[in-house]
């Protein structure tokens, strides 16, 4: 039975990760493995997941020797720092992070990937912070930019980013690689340097998120100069996008971003089995 599902915990529930079937607009090679389309205007009227209806939750943490933290920061390109449980009950620092996915100004927003936009909040659900980056969604790939704020944006080049290539099957692996930098406040890094990146599809998941249980493809993506060696494993709903990553680098720290919730704001449903 094909049910409507959004945004409540029922365990006797499981979100569908059935293939979306996307139009085959013209695309062109970007960054030399994926591909991105070749209109620099409104290219997010084929996006499927990453539209002006969807908006998706996520908590977050960094734990490295049995010690778990978070982040707080001033401005959007202000300097951070690492803070505890404590210190975020309190309203210091970002406890949540909301992503949307702007529709385009016309004439004003000329952009080869279409929008999303991450919102960072604290305990007292206030908006701290806000910043714009770029998904690219099509028939034959997803690549998301995570956040750049906070520690996030010593993640940004030093591991791999979250990506699907179409189809999804047994076996698929590909391989890219991106000048990266890193920030010794995470991990001990030298750089900037020519990171390699190798993708494996590992199988297919089903997680038990605070909104209920949802089917997923899973990746691991690893990251390596041949002396740093960093790896991602993330997870992938065909009608939520990524909904979890694991970040783990090489010198022993765990970053988790999660997904706690989500809101499906237009006609669309999202489908579920029960």
């Amino acid at each position: 039975m094909i049910v409507f599902y959004m945004g409540c915990k029922d365990n006797e529930k499981i979100i569908l990760n059935d293939p979306q079937i996307y139009d085959k607009t013209k695309l062109e090679l970007w960054l030399k493995e994926y591909y991105i389309e070749d209109e620099k205007l409104n290219n997010i009227e084929d996006n499927l997941i990453y539209n002006n209806c969807l908006e998706v939750w996520y908590k977050y943490q960094y734990e490295k020797n049995g010690e778990i933290k978070y982040f707080k920061q001033d401005s959007p390109l202000g300097d951070w720092e690492l803070i505890d449980r404590d210190a975020l009950d309190k309203g210091t620092g970002v406890k949540t992070i909301k992503l949307t996915a702007p529709v385009p100004r016309l004439e004003i927003d000329k952009y080869e990937q279409s929008i999303v936009k991450y919102e960072f909040f604290d305990s007292y659900n206030q908006i701290l912070l806000n910043e714009k980056t770029g998904v690219v969604e099509n028939y034959q790939n997803i690549v998301i930019h995570n956040p750049r704020t906070g520690f996030f944006m010593s993640l940004f080049n030093s591991f791999p980013w979250p990506c699907v290539k179409f189809p999804i099957e047994q076996n698929k692996k590909w391989n890219w690689s991106f000048n990266a930098y890193g920030d010794n406040r995470l991990y001990k890094w030298e750089g900037p340097t020519l990171m390699n990146y190798s993708y494996s599809y590992l199988g297919e998941s089903i997680l038990d998120l605070p909104f209920g249980k949802i089917a997923t493809s899973k990746f691991e993506a690893l990251a390596t100069n041949g002396t740093i060696n960093n790896k991602l494993v993330y997870h992938f709903n065909s009608q939520i996008g990524f909904v979890k990553q694991e970040f783990y680098t090489h010198d022993g720290a765990t970053i988790v971003l999660e997904a706690v919730d989500y809101v499906s704001k237009c006609e669309s449903k999202i489908l579920a089995t029960q």
